[in-house]
């Protein structure tokens, strides 16, 4: 994978009071095994929302723990790309952050 500016940009967003950089967590990655096939778009739009929202919340408990009673998480592990698909995107920041890690994927990388 080529550099991307993760540690970065956790750096900055951590440097505020209320945020704490968690790292790469595997946390995504674990929760995913749980789908039958987590890269199958058709197995994951089988998903229940049941499944989903006890995923979402699983997801959230673990990182939250982490947090030090800061408001927000950076979780910067950029393989979570691959699970986007775990989140419905019935929220427009979900849309954005699918639609922005996607990019550094589709973007050539290289100057001129």
């Amino acid at each position: 994978m080529p550099r991307s500016g993760t540690t970065l940009v956790e750096q900055i967003l951590a440097s505020h009071p209320h945020i704490f950089g968690a790292g790469e967590l595997p946390t995504m990655t674990i929760l995913a095994a749980a789908v039958p096939a987590p890269d199958d778009p058709q197995a994951v739009a089988d998903q229940s929302e049941a499944d989903l929202a006890g995923r979402g919340r699983r997801y959230l408990d673990r990182v939250s723990a982490l947090a030090d009673g800061k408001m927000r998480v950076v979780a910067k592990m950029p393989e979570n790309f691959a699970h986007a698909g775990l989140i419905r995107p019935r929220h427009s920041w979900t849309r954005h952050w699918s639609r922005t890690r996607a990019s550094g994927f589709v973007r050539p990388l290289g100057g001129g």
